[in-house]
């Protein structure tokens, strides 16, 4: 998924953000434990809102790096 590699500022430690990516991702890790808690009907509902918080996580952090980078 396209928002997999977008950089942004977390209240995270080095090794807690390592971890995250070493699982692959914030979004697979998420994927990841609907999978195994939630209905296959929540998971659909929930994809949605997924791919719309990333698609505006990247639009920030696309706005964030032209207004660094002006």
């Amino acid at each position: 998924m396209p928002g997999d590699e977008v950089q942004v500022s977390a209240r995270i430690s080095p090794a807690e953000r390592d971890a995250i990516r070493a699982h692959g991702g914030l979004v697979h890790l998420i994927r990841k434990f609907l999978a195994d808690n939630a209905t296959e009907e929540e998971v659909i509902k929930l994809d949605v809102g997924i791919v719309g918080f990333t698609n505006r996580i990247e639009a920030l952090a696309s706005r964030s790096h032209q207004k660094t980078h002006r």
